[in-house]
């Protein structure tokens, strides 16, 4: 059995001209009554290799969310991650949606980070079962800690 990593957890930052959200930060706003909406942006070929995803999340692949951003919603923190260490395709989407007016911003270290602390994944869905866009909710995290 692997052991998660463990995640040091700098104080909330109330910066909000940031791009980046620690995993531990995501993980404490998801158990909130507003959490944010996950979005797995990752490319194609890096999807299509993992078997799961975060819990909860959606899935916009990076290439498509220029035509399917009106998908999400404007009210809440919209969260985006990809399978790159350094956030490469995420911070661009993340990036992409505050310049059409979104609240965003990319989980530091992606996917493989998210993983690696053992934090909450599931099976990943299939884009044709895939609902639209909807809000996580705090079932997924309200027992894990």
């Amino acid at each position: 059995m692997r052991t998660p990593l463990r995640e040091e957890r700098p104080p909330r930052s109330e910066d909000k001209g940031s791009t980046r959200i620690g995993p531990g930060e995501v993980l404490e706003l998801l158990r909130e009554s507003r959490p944010p909406l996950l979005v797995d942006v990752r490319l194609q070929p890096s999807w299509a290799r993992s078997r799961r995803q975060i819990a909860g999340a959606a899935r916009i692949p990076a290439d498509e969310l220029a035509a399917r951003h009106e998908e999400l919603h404007r009210d809440r923190l919209v969260v985006t991650y990809c399978s790159s260490p350094d956030e490469a395709t995420s911070a661009r989407a993340a990036l992409a949606l505050r310049e059409k007016g979104y609240q965003a911003k990319a989980l530091l270290g992606g996917w493989r980070r998210w993983q690696g602390l053992g934090y909450p994944t599931e099976p990943k869905k299939q884009p044709r079962e895939a609902p639209r866009v909807r809000a996580t909710t705090a079932r997924h995290y309200s027992g894990h800690g």
